[in-house]
């Protein structure tokens, strides 16, 4: 049940950053891909993905530092502290859970290295790797059109 909460808390996280800036960051930070393929995926010019990528990146560092023992050994994790009110919320459902069920394309790398979680990006990295069956970008793209409609 703490990864499931690790989880939700870590998606809601991005909820930092602005959507631009958050699908920059998904791009570029967890989903690792190239700056070129990400601009292109956003409409946007490589230099302007760039810009973009870096403020999101030092956003969500900034966001984390005082926030996150996972991201900053210096701040105590909460997250066993946080999973009753998940689960009092609804966030965290003992009888479904959620991380479980997903469909991945490796192993869940849940829990993280601890030595290697030293930045935000990698706590993001650290979640499940959805599997994708058709070009990544390409469905990425219609996705994000349907959102503009």
């Amino acid at each position: 049940m703490l990864d499931e909460a690790k989880q939700v808390c870590t998606q809601g996280m991005l909820l930092c950053l602005d959507r631009p800036h958050r699908l920059a960051y998904i791009l570029g930070e967890i989903l690792e891909l190239a700056g070129d393929e990400a601009a292109a995926i956003l409409d946007i010019t490589p230099a302007a993905y760039r810009k973009r990528l870096s403020r999101a990146r030092a956003d969500m560092e900034a966001f984390l530092a005082g926030r996150c023992g996972l991201a900053n050994p210096d701040v105590t994790c909460r997250c066993h502290k946080l999973l009753p009110a998940a689960v009092a919320q609804g966030l965290v459902d003992p009888k479904r859970l959620v991380l479980a069920t997903l469909p991945v394309s490796r192993a869940d790398r849940l829990p993280i290295d601890i030595e290697r979680a030293r930045t935000a990006a990698e706590v993001f990295r650290s979640l499940a790797a959805y599997a994708s069956t058709e070009d990544f970008g390409t469905q990425l793209r219609e996705i994000l059109d349907g959102d503009r409609n």
